[in-house]
């Protein structure tokens, strides 16, 4: 980090190394401080089994009444959280690597695929490094966490509504309250997927019911002008199809989400659970590059969390 980032570490050399820091560990019982790479550190500093992200956690922390060069470094602070995080992925890789001997390894299912297809001598098949499931994005941590889920829906039952949230024009807005506008630009914009579980007592009794909570309609432009503002710039689909052939939807030449939908007077459930939502030819439409679109492109929503978030919110029914 020293020769990365001269600028943040010109006065004291207050960076992690993975060496050094052993060689700390190795002598922490045997003599009373230590000079760690400019700093000189005593016994309350080290901590046993110290992490590269508890360093870098301790930097970034924001402190009242302390001016912190790294927080107020701009987008030079930016590339330090990636290379931050490049460096805690490589370390923790690493000690998975060198821990290969005490990790637990439940599957070898690569290994079945290659005796199966006739190799007689497997043991050379690759080079085993086993990933535990708290190691974040591995196959194991996939598996165990779609095995909590399926937890989830034996005890409370299947999940009733979808919510599919994009954080826009709302974090923008955030970002420059706290004179942070620049990450952005550069970290991508946030999102979730949000499974709501509802008690069987809240439950939507009727179809007719789902109007009332999920629309996929433009408003009228002139009662509802605040709603029909936001469904113009967040929840319309396209411009994709003919008018844009380009667009990141289409496959084959056909919008992987089956837009534009088609019109029907009221909403229902097919013979697959599948709900079909209900989108009038009721003459609201908005335009996009010169294109006029109508209901047939609008994204479900609910009126009152797209007022409350002002931001793309997907709301679907789930079950």
């Amino acid at each position: 980090m020293l020769m990365l980032f001269p600028l943040l570490f010109k006065q004291k050399l207050d960076f992690y190394s993975i060496l050094v820091n052993c060689i700390l560990h190795t002598f922490l019982f045997d003599i009373q401080c230590y000079f760690h790479m400019g700093m000189m550190i005593t016994r309350c500093d080290i901590y046993d089994q110290q992490q590269t992200d508890e360093m870098y956690n301790e930097r970034i922390f924001r402190k009242d009444h302390s001016f912190s060069l790294i927080l107020n470094s701009k987008r030079l602070f930016q590339q330090f959280l990636v290379d931050a995080y490049t460096m805690t992925e490589t370390e923790r890789l690493h000690y998975i690597c060198r821990q290969q001997h005490v990790l637990r390894c439940e599957s070898y299912e690569n290994l079945r695929n290659q005796k199966a297809q006739g190799t007689t001598n497997i043991s050379s098949v690759g080079q085993r490094v086993m990933l535990p499931s708290s190691f974040t994005g591995g196959a194991r941590y996939m598996l165990q966490n779609y095995l909590d889920a399926m937890l989830l829906c034996k005890w409370f039952g299947y999940p009733y509504f979808f919510h599919n949230l994009y954080i826009l024009k709302g974090f923008l807005r955030i970002l420059h309250f706290n004179q942070k506008t620049d990450l952005i630009y550069y970290v991508g914009l946030p999102h979730s997927h949000i499974c709501l579980f509802m008690h069987s007592d809240n439950k939507l009794p009727t179809v007719e019911f789902i109007d009332l909570i999920i629309s996929v309609e433009i408003p009228d432009k002139i009662k509802e002008q605040e709603l029909y503002s936001l469904v113009n710039e967040f929840m319309i689909h396209g411009l994709c199809g003919a008018e844009n052939i380009n667009c990141p939807c289409m496959v084959d030449k056909k919008c992987s989400k089956s837009f534009p939908k088609q019109l029907c007077n009221h909403s229902s459930v097919d013979q697959n659970g599948f709900p079909l939502y209900r989108r009038r030819n009721d003459g609201h439409f908005v335009e996009k590059s010169g294109v006029k679109l109508d209901n047939r492109n609008v994204v479900t929503y609910n009126k009152y969390l797209l007022k409350r978030y002002q931001t793309h919110i997907n709301v679907e029914l789930y079950n």
